[in-house]
């Protein structure tokens, strides 16, 4: 019963009380920004590293405090400054942590680093205007939502709140939580208010509402434009709802459907959102060499577009299509990306990774991840890999590379148009690449300019981008 367009999905179903027309707004946790395009040396159509060959040491970042690390242009007289590669069985222990990490993710909405979905047309306005995340729906009968994924362990207890604030529109229809949803918004809680003083708290699932606390009047709720504070607190197994830090109900917590949480008003209405508040314990799940990872920040199969910029001009063609983020330069002189930023802490340790399938185009060019990235001084950490078996890893500042890796050949790279997976992994100090499974290097983490990552390619080829993910280690 859905239909998807781009990052829009429509699905109707019909509810005991009226006909509703829901819009499911994919977003991301993630700020969207533009790509870049840049200048990068061919991978060599001959060996000029082995794969036993030492690596060369990362450019390290000065003592004294300064804006950005500084980079040289690559030249063919300049040489990469090497040390001896750290053996691969070389095990890290210092970064293992038994006892899941507390959760606190705060919003008060002064910016939209968190990229919360942001768009205008003449059925909905939703942008960050003065502090607050404005939800203005300016169609009859329609409903939105808007709901990003936490990596919150339900089954532990937590707590979430948000200031909600009519503005305008109808006074008889719901506004307020959408919570422990599935990624797909087709089941989920809900807890609101209406402008006219009423609160109701259901679930909607299989395309139903079905009402655990049908709509109540009470005093506790403010009318029109005053401000409410809903909070919902889960405490061992029970479930408690507040206005306004008054108590209104109490029931058993039977699980949710997700990890997805944000905000739906229904009917034409402007409400505005403000201090999100979540506190809990993350959802981690055990990895590799004992290891802890939380629950993805982004697990994105491209099955539909949830949030990535699209490009079609004259140097490249960004776009979702048959389940692949696909990427396609134009020229063979130009390299560009398509990257979005996550609340990770880059002192601590993480990793992304997607899977790359080569199409068509020149084969000794470069395609992989650019990470670390900095949009306004046009900088990042690109790692990337060829058709015919080479990998290497560069520091681009201003179209100035510095080479980290040169270019190395590796059995575990599958050559011509097979698909290969990457991993770059930072744990502590160090980055860890993996291709296909297999560590094929492992250096001192070059510094990092930011927090945006994405996929990156070099050259007039065709790259499909598959089940991007990003994953924080506690």
């Amino acid at each position: 019963m859905a239909e998807s367009m781009k990052s829009l999905t429509c699905i109707v179903f019909t509810s005991p009380r009226y006909i509703t027309l829901i819009v499911l707004l994919t977003v991301s946790l993630f700020a969207v920004q533009p790509a870049h395009s840049q200048l990068l040396p061919a991978a060599p159509k001959k060996p000029v590293v082995e794969e036993k060959k030492p690596a060369p040491k990362p450019v390290v970042q000065p003592k004294k405090v300064v804006q950005s690390p500084a980079v040289k242009k690559d030249t063919v007289d300049q040489k990469p400054v090497v040390n001896i590669k750290i053996p691969e069985s070389t095990k890290v222990s210092n970064v293992v942590e038994t006892v899941p990490s507390a959760l606190e993710f705060t919003e008060e909405f002064n910016n939209n680093l968190n990229g919360w979905y942001s768009k205008s047309d003449e059925n909905h306005d939703f942008k960050i205007v003065n502090g607050k995340y404005r939800f203005a729906s300016l169609k009859d009968n329609a409903n939105w939502y808007v709901a990003n994924p936490i990596d919150l362990n339900t089954e532990k207890d937590f707590s979430l709140s948000v200031v909600a604030q009519w503005q305008d529109g109808i006074e008889n229809n719901r506004f307020g939580i959408q919570f422990c949803s599935d990624r797909t918004g087709e089941n989920f809680m809900f807890f609101g208010v209406s402008a006219n003083g009423n609160y109701i708290i259901a679930d909607f699932k299989g395309g139903k509402w079905y009402p655990m606390k049908d709509w109540t009047q009470s005093e506790q709720v403010n009318k029109k434009y005053v401000p409410n504070l809903l909070t919902i607190k889960k405490e061992g197994k029970f479930i408690t709802y507040y206005v306004n830090n008054q108590m209104i109900f109490s029931m058993p917590f039977e699980g949710g459907y997700g990890r997805s949480f944000g905000f739906r008003l229904n009917d034409k209405q402007t409400v505005e959102f403000d201090h999100l508040e979540i506190k809990g314990t993350r959802y981690l799940i055990p990895a590799k060499e004992g290891l802890v990872i939380a629950n993805p920040l982004l697990n994105d199969p491209f099955n539909v577009n949830t949030g990535w910029p699209m490009y079609v001009d004259g140097d490249k063609n960004i776009y979702v299509d048959d389940g692949k983020l696909q990427l396609t330069g134009i020229h063979n002189n130009k390299s560009f990306s398509t990257v979005r930023s996550f609340p990770i802490d880059l002192n601590g340790s993480f990793s992304i990774s997607a899977k790359l399938n080569w199409v068509s185009g020149v084969s000794d060019s470069p395609f992989g991840l650019a990470f670390g990235a900095d949009l306004i001084k046009n900088a990042n950490i690109y790692f990337g890999i060829t058709t015919k078996g080479y990998y290497a890893l560069w520091m681009n500042t201003n179209r100035e590379y510095t080479e980290v890796i040169p270019w190395t050949t590796s059995s575990s790279i599958k050559q011509g148009s097979a698909e290969n997976e990457i991993e770059l992994r930072k744990i502590g100090k160090d980055l860890e690449i993996y291709i296909n499974g297999k560590m094929v290097d492992k250096i001192n983490c070059p510094p990092l300019y930011s927090n945006f990552f994405g996929p990156r390619i070099s050259g007039a080829q065709r790259v499909d981008f598959d089940d991007f993910i990003v994953r924080e280690f506690k």
